[in-house]
């Protein structure tokens, strides 16, 4: 967004860093300056105060939710859609019912996405105003889009939108409500930064006390996770925190530690389009046309599964190797990799 804001009110270049584009912004008075004692050198990358800066930005130069809308709808689009491991890994854990709600405060729906590509469509929470649709002991997968998605009338991403979380009832009583059900609580790529959304935790953590709790925190040093982090992983004395991980990287130890494997939408691609298609082929067709169009669009899946079949064939002992070792089965990937050598 750094970038995406110095291009369009400094002309800096789409390639610049966030750092460079921030002391851009600085420079040219579009941001405050940390300090305002003169001489006072702008902080490093690992030294910006991210949070702060993004939270002056949407105060000075997108003040209405109209402009607010327009803007995330234009970083999610420059992104292509581009969905990554993490939320595909989410996306399978949850169709094998292994995870039963998320709780996300992006805007982009990648984790319902995620889902979706795993042929998981949940019950959809889209705002504060929607909590009531939240069962605390689900049984069906449910997702918390916490302050909004780019679709929502209300977009929740200025501070005081975002403060005035923890004063909703309807919030607190939906918290208090998963917490309290929860057979374990994982936060992945969150800092833990807004007050709003954490005292919600902290507050339903402390009512229901040593709770399996944990953290994953993307530095190698436990002094980075925030206040509010640890005073919520202080209220128990089940779970911890997890450091050096960014979520592609937990959510592939996870998905080994449980056997898993890779996604289904990366193992076996065509699968989305043939549960598409057994559904609609079960559905009752009057009309020969469009019966036949159904019958071509079968015809041409299972062509593309038998090139598919074709394909692996050829490569079949590394691509069940690969298999072995994202299944977390490191002694049997070893064996046939130490037979293939042998033969």
């Amino acid at each position: 967004m750094t970038r995406h804001v110095a291009h369009s009110l400094c002309g800096c270049k789409p390639d610049q860093s966030d750092e460079d584009c921030y002391r851009t912004l600085v420079a040219k008075g579009r941001l405050n300056p940390p300090s305002e004692e003169a001489g006072t050198p702008l902080p490093t990358n690992q030294e910006i105060d991210w949070y702060h800066v993004y939270d002056q930005m949407f105060q000075r130069h997108y003040a209405s939710r109209d402009a607010t809308r327009e803007l995330f709808s234009t970083l999610i689009d420059e992104t292509g859609g581009a969905i990554n491991w993490a939320h595909l890994c989410l996306g399978e854990l949850v169709a094998k019912n292994l995870v039963s709600t998320v709780i996300t405060t992006n805007f982009d729906q990648l984790a319902l996405a995620g889902m979706v590509q795993a042929g998981v469509i949940p019950v959809v929470c889209d705002g504060v105003e929607s909590l009531n649709r939240i069962d605390s002991s689900p049984r069906h997968p449910q997702l918390i889009e916490l302050h909004g998605s780019r679709h929502s009338y209300v977009l929740r991403n200025r501070r005081e939108d975002v403060e005035d979380v923890r004063t909703r009832s309807i919030a607190v009583g939906a918290i208090q409500s998963l917490m309290r059900d929860a057979k374990a609580f994982i936060v992945i790529g969150y800092e833990g930064r807004e007050p709003g959304v954490m005292n919600l935790l902290i507050d339903a953590a402390k009512n229901f006390d040593d709770k399996k709790l944990y953290w994953v925190l993307y530095s190698n040093n436990p002094a980075h996770l925030s206040d509010n982090a640890a005073q919520f992983l202080a209220t128990t004395r089940n779970g911890g925190l997890l450091v050096g991980q960014d979520a592609d990287a937990f959510f592939l130890e996870l998905c080994r530690e449980l056997q898993l494997g890779a996604p289904t939408a990366i193992s076996d691609p065509l699968k989305a389009s043939q549960r598409a298609m057994e559904k609609i082929s079960r559905s009752k067709i009057a009309l020969d046309d469009i019966r036949r169009e159904i019958d071509k669009a079968n015809q041409r899946l299972a062509a593309a599964q038998a090139a598919l079949n074709s394909n692996e064939a050829e490569d079949d002992l590394p691509s069940k190797i690969r298999e072995l070792r994202l299944q977390g089965k490191y002694e049997e990937a070893y064996l046939l990799a130490e037979k293939a050598l042998v033969l």
